[in-house]
């Protein structure tokens, strides 16, 4: 549909020039407040400090699953790894809660080559040091 096809080219042309990240979270009926107040904490955390520098978008969506669950899908569009790191840091209290309260089934990190790596692996060079959760 329309917003699907601008959705992909909006992602394509940022990943021509910085990184984009795509976090996919299911919450289960029952755990569906709690995620929300999560999310919408780590949107606080960005609003306080301003427009994140490097940072181009981030919110989150949400869609009705089976059995009550919601789906929580995270937006994050940056300039590069390093401000990926920073906006990571930033959100890592409410990022690390969503671990009790929901099931990350996919992570995306989306960008030219060369702009990618840092940020999948965080300082250090691991997956566990760029502090997802």
């Amino acid at each position: 549909d329309f917003f699907r096809r601008r959705h992909r080219e909006h992602t394509m042309s940022n990943a021509a020039t910085g990184v984009s990240l795509r976090g996919y979270f299911v919450a289960a009926a029952g755990n569906v407040e709690a995620m929300k107040a999560l999310a919408d904490e780590a949107v606080s955390i960005v609003r306080a400090v301003g427009a994140e520098r490097g940072c181009r978008k981030f919110g989150y969506s949400m869609s009705p699953g089976a059995l009550g669950s919601v789906t929580f899908t995270f937006i994050d569009e940056h300039d590069s790894a390093e401000s990926v790191l920073a906006h990571l840091a930033r959100v890592h209290g409410p990022l690390s809660g969503t671990v009790n309260v929901s099931a990350l089934t996919r992570f995306e990190v989306i960008g030219a080559e060369g702009r990618t790596g840092q940020a999948a692996r965080g300082p250090g060079g691991s997956r566990a040091a760029a502090g997802l959760l």
